[in-house]
């Protein structure tokens, strides 16, 4: 579902915020061979294992140490922005998805998965480890105000299960 939303032509230029190992760089590699990837993330080992990995795969990929609140990229400079994960990592999630929707074309793409707060008391308790380790799980609610004030268009929200599925366009 990510790369049918973001792959709009086969060079399409992608950025995966937070990406970790690069486990969404392979899958859009993989769906569009001819695309140009980048990643970023704010951890160094995560980076070194992905470059590792994505190298012995054959991904090539543009890979950046940085931080997703303070994207180090120019205005409109991708197609698209897989975002998935990572943003109940960050400390201010609309502020990274302000960033998003700045250095995504107008016209761009977005896709969004983050965890959300359970809808029960016993399924709160049950994330309550999730978050001593420094998670944010906001209400699905709060999700979706956050992705309406980031200055991205909502295209679609799903709800899968404890997940909040959104695809995005850049409006401006």
């Amino acid at each position: 579902a990510m790369a049918r939303w973001l792959i709009t032509h086969p060079t399409v230029r992608l950025l995966d915020v937070g990406c970790g190992s690069g486990f969404y760089l392979r899958a859009l590699h993989e769906a569009a061979p001819d695309a140009k990837l980048h990643g970023i993330d704010a951890s160094s080992a995560f980076l070194r294992v992905g470059a590792r990995r994505l190298r012995r795969d054959g991904v090539p990929v543009d890979l950046t140490l940085g931080d997703a609140v303070r994207l180090p990229y120019g205005d409109g400079v991708f197609d698209g922005v897989a975002f998935g994960g990572t943003p109940n990592e960050i400390r201010d999630p609309v502020a990274a998805l302000r960033e998003l929707a700045r250095v995504v074309r107008p016209g761009g793409r977005v896709w969004f998965m983050a965890a959300m707060q359970a809808g029960t008391w016993m399924g709160r308790r049950s994330q309550d480890l999730l978050r001593l380790g420094g998670l944010h799980l906001p209400s699905s609610d709060a999700w979706i105000d956050m992705l309406q004030s980031s200055g991205l268009t909502v295209h679609r929200i799903e709800h899968r299960g404890p997940l909040l599925v959104a695809t995005l366009h850049v409006a401006r």
